[in-house]
């Protein structure tokens, strides 16, 4: 594994992550002291309860010291969980700034941080990198990885993008932040009642060519005055957005956005037949995993409180974090479902939030 270089000038201050509940700050002072001398060292913790948060930082009288730390310690494994360690970046706009950072996905379960580390360090200076888990500590199968420069992220995409990863084909591109990225549903609303779907075809249809629309209804038909717009481009849709969003028709202002969580959420529960026949079409994602997941949730609650009455809702929360045909399996093997509902016990037990 390439060493990694003090970045943007002297360093002695330690970002440490992935930090088991139980680590305290005599555990970490013991364990970083080693490598030299320390200024001061600190759990961050839940105001409120005074848990741990999973991470702290660790500052030595000298960079050497913590540079020494960093390549020596990285992915050590402490009280049962590799921790990560990192430079502790204080300016807040290179963190959100984004530059150097890429998202690699379809990645295999049996990667971690350190073999993710070991791959792309020959490609230049890493500040971060993580692959990100579930509440069990299992790999999502999917990661990232921030280089120092923009320009050793973009050879790693080069490079890398496509190639076989323990036989699984990866995709690695520049990490886009949430917000940022493209989306085909557009999201209207405050729109007059009178308004159906063949007329906001016809207004947004001037940005771009469209896939669906429906107009949300009440149990009568009755418009609810807002609804969802599927464009087959997404650059027609953000045009639409731009164009049409405080625009005012019929003495009403509109609000047109990217179609969120909140909004679909909003409008499962408000699509009904018109005039006896189906709509036009479902919402965006009306049947997504995230509503067949609650649906299961539904069922699996009741079985996980004969197991552990105490602590149902926690488990069930912890369970539906696993993957679909898995927790089907659940629902239809006792046998299964006693065994990972007791795995999910020894899970709050170890990061003391069992209630007893």
């Amino acid at each position: 594994m390439a060493h990694v270089q003090v970045a943007n000038g002297v360093r002695s201050s330690l970002y440490v992550g992935d930090l088991h509940p139980s680590l305290n700050e005599t555990q970490l002072f013991q364990l970083f002291s080693q490598m030299g001398q320390l200024i001061s060292v600190r759990v961050c913790r839940d105001l409120t309860s005074g848990r741990s948060l999973g991470y702290g930082y660790v500052n030595f009288s000298n960079p050497q010291d913590a540079s020494r730390a960093l390549n020596l310690m990285n992915f050590r494994v402490v009280n049962g969980k590799p921790i990560r360690i990192m430079y502790s970046n204080r300016d807040p706009s290179i963190r959100k700034s984004g530059t150097g950072n890429i998202f690699i996905k379809n990645l295999d379960k049996g990667i971690d941080c350190k073999a993710l580390h070991e791959t792309f360090s020959s490609f230049g200076n890493i500040l971060s990198c993580k692959i990100a888990t579930d509440v069990w500590g299992h790999s999502k199968g999917y990661g990232f990885v921030q280089f120092e420069s923009e320009e050793a992220a973009q050879c790693a995409i080069d490079k890398l993008n496509g190639m076989l990863f323990n036989d699984k084909q990866v995709f690695i591109g520049p990490f886009v932040r949430k917000e940022k990225r493209k989306f085909n549903n557009v999201y209207v609303k405050n729109f007059s009642p009178t308004l159906n779907e063949d007329d906001l075809t016809n207004i947004f249809g001037e940005y771009g060519s469209i896939t669906s629309v429906v107009v949300m209804r009440d149990q009568k038909g009755k418009s609810k005055g807002f609804g969802f717009v599927n464009f087959e481009d997404a650059d027609d849709a953000a045009r639409a957005v731009d164009g049409l969003n405080g625009k005012t028709f019929d003495e009403k202002e509109w609000y047109v956005g990217k179609a969120q969580k909140k909004s679909l959420l909003r409008a499962r529960t408000g699509l009904v037949q018109q005039n006896g026949q189906p709509p036009l079409m479902h919402p965006p994602q009306m049947s997504t995993a995230e509503q067949q997941r609650r649906l299961v949730g539904n069922k699996l609650y009741p079985l996980v409180e004969q197991l552990e009455h105490k602590n149902a809702a926690k488990v069930t929360g912890m369970l539906l974090e696993m993957d679909h045909t898995q927790l089907l399996h659940l629902l239809n093997s006792p046998h299964a479902l006693k065994a990972k509902v007791a795995e999910a016990i020894d899970v709050l037990r170890n990061d003391n939030l069992l209630v007893s």
